[in-house]
């Protein structure tokens, strides 16, 4: 249930947080086990084993679903906007929000399944964009605490960012554009209509 193909077998400890300074603690409990473990963001296109995964899983609950900084559509069009966001928060319904709020920067994200966390550890991207472009910061916990990284520190390439060993984004730090409402939606429909038209859901 946890997967959007819905296939797989059990994992051996499924572990929830709700803030980063308690995904720290669980990391060093964890490490200090020697178990192994791994994290799960949305889950989209990720394909189980029916084995299963006889380590812990780790999951970022609802409370990382959260988008902060986002202002009113009152400004002056080409000024900076930056907005927070949890790890646990679905681009595609991000990039949704940022266009209705009149902010550009995010409408390629239109229709990429995953959550923002797993976006910033694969530099997700599509039509040419990426969320390199646009991340000022990254919040990482691990097992040593919770921190914000320069994206600029950070190693990114195509469809791959190089994170801290043995640690989880809990928060990113967007530097985002104000623009016309109007112009950014139409943008981010037309870039969803093509996604649909050539990549359907069913079939």
């Amino acid at each position: 249930p946890f997967t959007t193909i819905g296939t797989g077998g059990d994992i051996a400890l499924l572990v929830t947080v709700a803030n980063p300074h308690a995904l720290a603690g669980v990391l060093e409990v964890i490490e200090s086990c020697g178990c192994g473990w791994t994290c799960l963001g949305a889950g989209s296109n990720l394909l189980v084993a029916d084995r299963g995964y006889p380590g812990v899983l780790i999951k970022l609950d609802e409370d990382f679903h959260y988008v902060e900084g986002l202002p009113s559509l009152a400004g002056s069009p080409g000024s900076q906007v930056r907005v927070t966001v949890g790890g646990g928060a679905y681009l595609s319904r991000l990039s949704a929000v940022a266009a209705e709020a009149g902010i550009s920067g995010l409408e390629a994200a239109c229709g990429i399944p995953g959550s923002v966390g797993g976006g910033v550890a694969m530099n997700a991207g599509a039509h040419g964009w990426s969320l390199a472009q646009v991340v000022e910061e990254v919040q990482v916990a691990s097992a040593a605490g919770v921190r914000w990284l320069p994206a600029g520190t950070l190693d990114w390439g195509y469809r791959y960012c190089r994170l801290p060993e043995s640690s989880m984004v809990t928060a990113v730090r967007l530097l985002l554009t104000r623009g016309d409402r109007t112009a950014i939606l139409e943008h981010h429909r037309s870039l969803l209509r093509a996604r649909r038209t050539t990549q359907p859901r069913a079939v």
